[in-house]
């Protein structure tokens, strides 16, 4: 009897799984299917993919997901945002975001932002480095490009590699400089020489780290340091110290001063300076372009711009802040500040 009991429970059980299995199966094919879809489809209409996932090329691009529709039969956009794009970090209870930091790029606050923006790598681990170490004198870090993420390039003394450009690991064989660098995969010659790494900026910093490691042990205490003169992507900052000390000057990427745009060490308009302006100025002025924008004596966009008839408020880049207006009528311009459009405040 027992036996018997004991048979009958394991077929019985043995059916329920079956029809359970058969009744899920049934349910799926029933509920998902390609005919559910394109009837879903047909009766709602799905939204439209943003412009970044239809088109997808190298200004518009993003990622394509599932969107919570029944089945998942419509898709949504993902734009994939650029660099210094507002983001969200997201967390807990947050709403999905419309858009995500593109490749090598990550969500971040910047030094003196109140706001997280999509930032690369390389550029943010620098901006880091100078900040935990907290140094008065230069600060040696990975090499960036122009866009702020690794160059493919690095050396360190004369061994140098390839790097991945969004995370910075190795991708090659280690190779000496004195060989010539033309053999590496990562190799430019558009960015890159072939027997030397170092820039004109990065060869003074490194005589500067030299010069102070050497006072050191003889025990003097260096000052004259305070200013890392280079960028992240080793040719020269936009402010240098004028060799006298008196003034600092806006400069181009070969250490060359820009026009006249400079301010006195310790005033207002130095601690305002960042000669955004001049270096956009210079770089239109060099490509032979016919408009280029009017600087502040420090080389900072004037608050107020104006262009074919409309003018309009502009921000520390030179975007266009809020709307135009006619150029008769411009004193109507939160910017306009009684014609006084380099403010040091």
């Amino acid at each position: 009897m027992f036996r018997l009991s004991n048979t009958l429970v394991l077929g019985l059980l043995s059916l329920a799984t079956v029809t359970l299995a058969q009744q899920l199966e049934l349910a799926k094919n029933y509920v998902c299917t390609e005919d559910f879809c394109d009837n879903y489809r047909e009766s709602n209409e799905c939204d439209a993919l943003k412009t970044a996932c239809r088109v997808q090329n190298a200004t518009h691009n993003g990622i394509i997901f599932p969107s919570a529709t029944p089945c998942s039969c419509c898709k949504t956009c993902v734009e994939n945002l650029k660099l210094g794009d507002d983001c969200s970090v997201g967390g807990l209870g947050y709403p999905v975001p419309a858009g995500i930091c593109g490749p090598g790029l990550y969500c971040k606050v910047a030094e003196g932002d109140e706001h997280p923006t999509c930032q690369p790598k390389c550029s943010r681990l620098a901006a880091k480095a100078r900040t935990l170490l907290n140094s008065q004198y230069p600060v040696l870090t990975s090499r960036c490009d122009s866009k702020g993420s690794f160059d493919q390039l690095q050396c360190v003394d004369d061994m140098c590699v390839c790097v991945d450009m969004h995370t910075g690991r190795p991708t090659s064989d280690l190779r000496n400089v004195t060989r010539g660098l033309s053999a590496l995969p990562c190799f430019d010659k558009r960015l890159h020489e072939n027997t030397t790494y170092l820039r004109d900026c990065e060869n003074v910093k490194i005589s500067q780290i030299y010069d102070i490691s050497e006072y050191a042990t003889e025990d003097y205490n260096v000052l004259e340091f305070e200013r890392d003169i280079c960028q992240p992507d080793g040719f020269y900052d936009r402010i240098q110290l004028h060799p006298t000390g008196g003034y600092l000057y806006c400069s181009d990427r070969d250490g060359a001063p820009i026009e006249s745009y400079r301010a006195p060490v310790n005033s207002r308009l130095a601690m305002t300076m960042n000669c955004k302006c001049a270096r956009a100025r210079k770089l239109l002025i060099d490509s032979k372009s016919l408009e280029v924008p009017e600087c502040c004596p420090n080389g900072n966009y004037k608050r107020l711009a104006c262009r074919r008839g409309e003018c309009y408020c502009v921000d520390e880049d030179g975007g266009q802040v809020g709307v135009e207006r006619p150029e008769k009528d411009k004193q109507r311009l939160p910017c306009y500040n009684e014609g006084d459009y380099c403010p040091v405040s």
